[in-house]
């Protein structure tokens, strides 16, 4: 869930001379207003930007119906205004937010006409409905009595370890940890959906771990307070989760079940308790870090923490490192630029504390079980290789590469689109 600063340019041939012609129309947006500067957006482009005052001014006076020449004399626009009216509408077409010529239909529309948007809102407004909501406190209730009666039904991090099947303890937990993901983002997705937002899931990271995340960004055109419930979703899900995992475990207790599967069903309830921990990890894109986003009416702290790092590297580096940003953060609220440089030190301890944990812990980790295995290979016979420890360690180590991969390619992108910000 992201948004822009909308970008500005200064080629004269980009100049609306022919635009201002003939009629200029303006796709379906919101207008939200955050902080000192508003979000912008177009729920059928899933696109949403930071427009300052006099630019959510124009649009409005566009809106209402005003060519281009009547909005510069409504707002006095050449008549000793620094502001470019031309360049700014030439930014609303480059963005896709308006374009010149007759009326036409928004091409972007392709959801019009199904009936999954109003299914889902549907489903979403009976899920999250105040009868339901008592209901899911009840099992909370009562799984936290049954947490505090059964001490032995409390999961610890020694659950994670299955003598003698290590490969199918960490597939079954990959595969059940999948199916309590799209739960996750499924409670996400139906919240939205109740507010009548359109969402859709995709595959990102949080550095190198792999996530499959739904896209929020439409909530963007909703008021500050109506986000909060789609942003809080995913976790109160999870609870929901791990309260019915606590009461079939005792209920698996009382019946003597299997110590294996009782055993998994505590491994998965610690590993989605780790989870909701994890999120509280706000140098990353979690759940909290757009609740507090939203608190700060921030639309994209990361982002600006990074530019201002970027920034500040190039001021102390005479130039050598760093990115020189085309937006001087000298020029914003003292405030606001307060709040980017406390997260930007969040941001760099909790990213240098990651990688440590990465080179000192999980690398050394997985090369310890790879010299046991290359140990065993002068074993007189097959039978002593160690096959469970084998396949383990090579699943483990490509769910790390995979996620390390996917991680430098998108901080290369990244890279990419901060130069273009110049």
């Amino acid at each position: 869930m992201t948004s822009d600063v909308i970008p500005s340019h200064d080629d004269p041939g980009r100049s609306l001379a022919s635009a201002c012609q003939s009629s200029f129309q303006l796709i379906p947006l919101s207008i939200q207003q955050e902080g000192d500067s508003y979000l912008v957006g177009s729920l059928e482009l899933n696109r949403f930007y930071q427009i300052p005052e006099i630019g959510v001014a124009i649009i409005k006076l566009l809106q209402e119906g005003l060519s281009i020449p009547e909005v510069k004399v409504r707002l006095g626009a050449g008549n000793g205004s620094d502001f470019d009216m031309d360049d700014f509408a030439s930014t609303l077409i480059e963005i896709g937010f308006a374009y010149a010529g007759p009326l036409r239909r928004a091409a972007d529309s392709s959801l019009t006409g199904s009936k999954w948007p109003r299914i889902a809102r549907g489903i979403g407004r009976i899920v999250f409905s105040w009868p339901l909501a008592c209901l899911y406190s009840a099992v909370v209730f009562y799984s936290a009595i049954c947490f505090e009666r059964f001490p032995q039904a409390r999961p610890s991090l020694s659950v994670f370890y299955f003598p003698g099947h290590l490969t199918t303890s960490l597939l079954l937990l990959l595969v059940i940890r999948l199916l309590m993901v799209l739960l996750h983002e499924l409670g996400h997705m139906l919240a939205a959906a109740r507010s009548g937002i359109n969402s859709h899931l995709g595959v990102g990271t949080r550095l190198w771990t792999i996530v499959i995340e739904a896209d929020l960004t439409g909530v963007l055109s909703l008021p500050r307070r109506k986000r909060y419930l789609p942003l809080f979703a995913g976790m109160l899900t999870d609870v929901f989760s791990v309260s019915i995992l606590v009461i079939m475990v005792v209920y698996l207790l009382k019946v003597h079940a299997s110590a294996f599967v009782i055993q998994l069903l505590q491994a998965l309830m610690m590993q989605t308790l780790l989870v909701m921990l994890w999120r509280f990890n706000i140098f990353l894109r979690t759940d909290l870090y757009y609740v507090m986003c939203t608190m700060l009416a921030y639309p994209d702290l990361e982002r600006d923490a990074r530019i201002y790092l970027q920034t500040t590297t190039h001021r102390f580096s005479g130039g050598r490192l760093g990115i020189k940003a085309g937006v001087d953060q000298a020029d914003q609220e003292p405030k606001r630029l307060n709040v980017v440089r406390a997260f930007s030190i969040v941001w760099l301890i909790g990213r240098i504390a990651s990688v440590y944990v990465l080179l000192v812990v999980a690398v050394p980790t997985l090369f310890l079980y790879a010299r046991d295995i290359y140990r065993s290979f002068g074993a007189a016979s097959l039978k002593a290789f160690p096959y469970d420890s084998f396949f383990f360690m090579l699943l483990s180590a490509s769910l790390v590469v995979s996620g390390v991969w996917m991680w430098l390619s998108q901080r290369k992108s990244r890279k990419l689109r901060l130069l273009d910000q110049q």
